[in-house]
């Protein structure tokens, strides 16, 4: 974000036209985020104080537009207000709020709570719409991840709004469909704008890599890792590689199995209590439905999964737990009390993970140790590291680390292009010649490859 000059000259007209005309800085159309992080250069310049402040005001403020949301559907205070309290504490959300470059998530948050209380109030003010509508579409311009928000209105029409019935009934799915046209059409034109954006971006260039059956594979496990991370979270790094790039000969099948016999089991088991727990349904299903963009069937970038793609969709989750702590402190007695208790342990338990994880984010190096001491061949953490190192003038130490890097993934231009700068400050030009060549072949447009390359080889030849 500091390396954008749109962004550092603050909030102006051309960088307000930058935002929007852009195509494919970052890999993503987002234009409001940007606008975002240029209104917080204008109040705090760079810096970083000021940038988190904001970050972690807007994800308080996506609690309490959570808690109202759920509250304006339902009519329920109590469970609305845990789940909110559950999605505003867990470890999984300290990525979204530390990473200022992740204000798209709080944004596209805001605007996804906001377009569910806009229309909890639209089913009593036919006129609010619109106002949904127009919502929505300010949410697609913060992060296109909300292309599913559609469905998820759908969802809410079972429960809690009871808007379903068979078809041909009063509300037949057909009706419900054509009343949401709309939103399904801005979220087609989203995914085909961000589909082109980040094709223009070469952010798509691992679907060369990733045959449909890898990540068919990781489809299926990822959902199942984001449902193990949200019941139990360890191990939480800013980047987990990609098995089918870092160890493609190992078989994923046993795993594949287990989270298919998990995932089908937990459906089912929804699915058949659809009756009586509608939440159960509409918790797992909105889990589900809202990680569809992010699960890697079209991959985009290295990383098997993300600590912020659950964001919005691990809501589903919390909603699901606490109508059904709800429930059970219906039954009152003893197991109103083991209600509360359970709901105290859940929302208590996981803050000292939550503190650690902030700690986490300390600086880059702390960052990307973290990641390299929980997670298995993670060469984007090796280069991190590295290049910390290099810049601290550990040169020795950094090339192990670029090293091990290009040995995990020989394809990744950044390992090579790292590489080859620490030969070159160590003196060995022949191998810095060797490495940067390996990094055009992967990256053959790169300007600052070539450039580099060049002064190699004049040095090499006795150049300045």
């Amino acid at each position: 974000m500091t390396g954008n000059p749109a962004v550092r000259d603050g909030l102006t007209w051309q960088g307000l036209r930058w935002a929007f005309a852009n195509g494919g800085y970052a890999c993503n159309f987002h234009p409001l985020a940007w606008l975002s992080h240029m209104l917080d250069v204008e109040f705090f310049q760079l810096d970083p104080a000021g940038h988190h402040l904001t970050s972690a005001l807007l994800h308080a403020l996506n609690a309490a537009l959570c808690f109202a949301a759920l509250r304006s559907l339902t009519g329920r205070t109590a469970p609305a207000l845990l789940s909110a309290a559950l999605f505003a504490s867990h470890p999984l959300r300290v990525e979204s709020v530390a990473w200022i470059s992740e204000r798209k998530d709080l944004l596209a948050g805001a605007f996804f709570f906001l377009v569910l209380l806009a229309w909890a109030h639209h089913l009593r003010s036919p006129s609010r719409a619109r106002f949904a509508l127009a919502l929505f579409a300010l949410g697609l311009l913060a992060k296109p991840m909300l292309v599913t928000l559609p469905c998820v209105l759908l969802l809410l029409d079972g429960w809690p709004l009871r808007r379903w019935q068979a078809f041909g009934g009063e509300r037949s799915l057909a009706a419900l469909l054509r009343e949401k046209a709309p939103f399904f059409l801005l979220a087609l034109a989203s995914c085909a704008v961000t589909f082109w954006v980040q094709s223009k971006g070469g952010c798509t260039q691992h679907l060369e890599h990733l045959g449909f059956t890898e990540r068919a594979t990781n489809a299926v496990i990822s959902p199942a890792r984001y449902f193990g991370n949200l019941a139990w979270p360890r191990d939480l790094a800013v980047f987990y590689p990609h098995p089918a790039i870092v160890d493609p000969e190992r078989s994923r099948l046993l795993t594949f199995l287990a989270s298919a016999l998990l995932i089908g089991s937990l459906s089912v088991l929804a699915w058949r209590l659809r009756a009586r727990a509608g939440f159960l349904a509409v918790g797992w299903l909105w889990f589900l439905g809202m990680l569809v963009p992010v699960i890697g069937l079209v991959q985009v970038g290295g990383q098997a999964m993300a600590d912020r793609y659950s964001y919005l969709p691990s809501v589903g989750i919390h909603l699901a737990f606490a109508f059904g702590l709800a429930a059970l402190a219906r039954s009152g007695g003893v197991l109103r009390v083991a209600a509360g208790l359970v709901a105290l342990a859940v929302l208590f338990a996981p803050l000292p993970t939550t503190v650690r994880q902030i700690s986490v984010w300390k600086d880059t190096r702390t960052l990307f140790e973290h990641a390299l001491a929980v997670t298995g061949r993670n060469y984007v953490a090796h280069v991190e590291v590295g290049r910390v190192l290099g810049g601290a003038g550990e040169i020795d130490r950094a090339r192990e680390h670029f090293e091990a890097a290009a040995a995990i993934h020989p394809g990744f231009f950044e390992a090579r292009y790292d590489l080859a700068g620490a030969l070159y400050l160590q003196g060995d030009l022949a191998g810095a010649e060797r490495e940067c060549s390996e990094a055009l072949r992967i990256r053959p447009v790169d300007a600052l490859a070539r450039d580099f390359l060049g002064r190699i080889q004049a040095r090499r030849k006795g150049g300045n």
